[in-house]
């Protein structure tokens, strides 16, 4: 199979996990918000922050050095996976540890103490699913990926349904989250070991160290991103009451969800961006831009409709209690194109071993977010920090771009951001033109603003001849699986 094809259909699997999935976890978050409430839900939303945090912390990034070394170096994937587990194994108690230190210092009732480590214990698990995804990633084997996350999406959002309906509360929600993550590592686990190998656990402090030192800085400016973005939450806790932090959260959470689609259109590249950082500069260049290019033209429309329409996103995802959030929604739209191309600079940063300056910059990301934080939340609530937000990740995402721009490899905004944004425009004054109206009217506006988007690209020929002839030839995979599945038939060809 070729290289375009590899990327073709880990792509393809990376689409159907986001489109499935992401549809999932909107749904999950609309069972919530319905049957918990705007109180409750700003509660349940400051634990999933709470869980998030200490993930990542723990994790800090080894995933992708995992992916990086496992591709380098197929020969040892068995030794690389062993002594992965045994290291996840080790940040995980150590993350257990810290988090039980910190609940025991914060003023919280018992209730919601008890609350928080389960939904921290439930996120951890996630830590043992980490050596196995980088497996599949690295053999570029990403549909099992995407067949486990949507998997998990799927069961969660039945146990989250079956939970609310027998009024189990928060309580409910947490077990909901433990057990469906329970799962995700059971199925991975399975999948590696029926189709790579077993990877005992294995003792390998060397190892451990290598892979710690090229993970700190990458990992830190990982962790430090995810902080950033649930710090707004613990700062509308901590200035706020409930019922802001539940309508901030409602859209926060429908933009942040956004980029789960971006990201898992980024892993499919990283093996290659590996490869072209060692090879060919140029080349790697040539393939950020087109991927650039694409983020754009997926962006660009969602940005439109979020400014166009919040009010049918509000209903559709959170109900009719959260009306009072559209302003939110309007106002973190503005970042959508932004944060959905910067997913791709931990991939990039990462392939190029500059890591360092990657840390360095969401380390001044968290600081300005604190300040700044810290002194608009109590003058202007939510709606301020909304506009922080939105500031800064624009400014992040030129530092990130400029700094590779500055490396000769340019992201080319110029001539991939001017025509999504014409084609969206002409769909977002559809989509405003016809307001909000019933569900069968806004279904028959949505289609016909597609139409109208794609329309333009068209007349605008957005696409080379040069980007058709890849689609095409990359579009060859599934020919590929069509041969060998009637091979393994014994069905003459």
């Amino acid at each position: 199979m070729k290289q375009s094809q590899r990327v073709a259909k880990n792509t393809a699997s990376g689409i159907f996990a986001a489109v499935a999935g992401g549809m999932l976890q909107f749904v999950s978050i609309f069972i919530v918000a319905h049957f918990l409430g705007v109180r409750d839900f700003g509660i349940f939303n400051y634990l999933l922050a709470f869980a998030t945090v200490f993930q990542f912390m723990a994790d800090f990034g080894l995933s992708n050095i995992l992916v990086r070394e496992m591709t380098k170096r197929p020969g040892e994937l068995e030794r690389l996976l062993g002594a992965g587990k045994m290291l996840l194994w080790l940040l995980f108690g150590g993350a257990v540890l810290a988090m039980m230190l910190i609940l025991a210092c914060l003023h919280l009732s018992p209730e919601t103490k008890l609350l928080s480590l389960i939904m921290g214990l439930a996120y951890l698990l996630l830590l043992h699913s980490v050596s196995y995804i980088a497996v599949l990633r690295a053999t570029e084997e990403m549909e099992y990926n995407a067949i486990g996350f949507v998997l998990q999406r799927t069961l969660l959002v039945v146990f989250l349904l079956v939970a609310l309906s027998m009024q189990l509360g928060l309580w409910g929600v947490v077990w909901c989250h433990f057990l469906a993550n329970l799962f995700q590592w059971a199925f991975y686990h399975w999948i590696v070991t029926m189709r790579n190998t077993r990877g005992k656990l294995r003792w390998d402090p060397p190892l451990w160290k290598t892979l710690i030192l090229e993970t700190l800085p990458l990992g830190g400016g990982i962790a430090l991103r995810q902080f950033a973005w649930q710090l707004d939450i613990f700062l509308l806790t901590y200035f706020t009451n409930a019922d802001s932090v539940g309508l901030f959260s409602g859209p926060f959470r429908i933009v942040t969800g956004l980029t789960l689609l971006s990201a898992v259109l980024s892993v499919p590249l990283f093996p290659l961006f590996v490869r072209l950082a060692h090879d060919s500069r140029p080349e790697l260049a040539a393939v950020y831009q087109r991927t650039v290019k694409w983020f754009c033209l997926i962006s660009c429309p969602i940005m439109a409709a979020c400014l166009a329409a919040p009010r049918v996103w509000i209903h559709l995802f959170l109900g009719e209690k959260f009306y009072a959030a559209v302003p939110v929604l309007q106002i973190l739209s503005l970042a959508i194109v932004p944060v959905f191309i910067s997913v791709l600079y931990p991939f990039l940063y990462s392939a190029l071993h500059i890591q360092k300056w990657f840390l360095a910059t969401m380390a001044a990301v968290v600081a300005a977010r604190l300040a700044l934080g810290c002194w608009v939340i109590p003058r202007y609530g939510y709606l301020g920090e909304c506009v922080v937000i939105a500031a800064i990740e624009i400014v992040l995402f030129m530092i990130l771009a400029g700094h590779l721009s500055r490396m000769d490899i340019p992201v080319g905004l110029k001539n991939n951001l001017a025509k999504p944004i014409l084609a969206s425009s002409a769909m977002g004054l559809v989509l405003f033109i016809a307001g909000n109206s019933g569900v069968i009217w806004t279904i028959f506006v949505a289609v016909l603003g597609g139409v109208l988007y794609l329309g333009v690209l068209a007349v605008l020929r957005t696409f080379t001849r040069e980007e058709l002839a890849l689609a095409r030839e990359a579009s060859g995979f599934l020919k590929t699986y069509w041969i060998a599945g009637r091979l393994k038939r014994g069905i003459r060809i």
